[in-house]
């Protein structure tokens, strides 16, 4: 009859709910059959998985170290001897990017020394290709200590070696022999400068972008004024004009400031 609603009977009903209830099964069915899969790591196409390796030297191409994957060692944990936590899984050589050398300067020398620690993980280049970037977690933090293999030169920069996580001096290798660049206030360069670093002076350093620089302001000494190294100690050379006394002549002498 025209303007009435029809109702579907009980079985009708049932019959539906019937068909339903069978395809949400084949639904979790097929489901079940799908193996585990996780959200995919941005650029990489693969779940991100964090590993720990240890530097042991540059590689090719600026900001990339050659590394040991790392593993943590059981026996150690509760340790309270000194003895270090981590192992060589290997000695299986891994190209490492160091995401804080992304973009070295030009005159690039590496910011990290052999035993940093680095945390790590893959990266799909432009080329579909899996590489490792990470971050330095332990030294390699761009701030660090270093000790000078030279007395202040006739220039900006001074030579040093850095002190591994020990800390024990880098005498050979990555960490050795880099130049440290000094701001010099009033001049270019350190041997006329204050303060006066002889050889063997343990300094604070840090690197940007490839680029080691000293934390320490420098001042250039004004010579005009009489003031000199010497010694390697700041020296004012006073005016050696003779004055006359009646227990006899006095010169003046060259008086070192402490």
């Amino acid at each position: 009859m025209s303007g009435t609603t029809t109702t579907p009977s009980l079985k009708v009903v049932a019959r539906q709910l019937e068909k339903l209830q069978s395809e949400i099964e084949q639904i979790k069915a097929e489901q079940n059959k799908q193996p585990l899969r996780h959200p995919p790591a941005s650029g990489g196409g693969m779940g991100t998985v964090i590993k720990i390796f240890e530097v042991q030297s540059a590689a090719t191409g600026d900001g990339i170290y050659n590394c040991y994957e790392q593993t943590l060692d059981a026996t150690e944990w509760e340790d309270t001897a000194g003895n270090p936590k981590f192992d060589d899984k290997d000695t299986t050589e891994v190209e490492i990017l160091n995401l804080g050398e992304f973009d070295p300067r030009s005159g690039y020398t590496p910011a990290l020394a052999k035993y940093d620690f680095i945390a790590a993980w893959k990266k799909k280049d432009d080329e579909d290709e899996s590489r490792w970037v990470g971050i330095p977690i332990i030294s390699g933090s761009m701030v660090r200590g270093a000790i000078t293999t030279e007395a202040s030169p006739a220039s900006d920069h001074i030579t040093c070696n850095l002190y591994n996580p020990t800390p024990v001096e880098i005498t050979s290798g990555l960490g050795s022999g880099i130049e440290v660049y000094c701001r010099i206030t009033g001049g270019s360069a350190l041997n006329v400068a204050i303060p006066y670093l002889p050889d063997n002076t343990p300094i604070t350093v840090y690197c940007i972008q490839g680029k080691w620089w000293c934390d320490t302001n420098f001042q250039t000494i004004d010579t005009s004024k009489g003031l000199e190294i010497s010694n390697n100690k700041l020296a004012v050379k006073l005016d050696t004009t003779e004055m006359q006394f009646e227990s006899g002549k006095i010169s003046t002498k060259l008086y070192e400031c402490p």
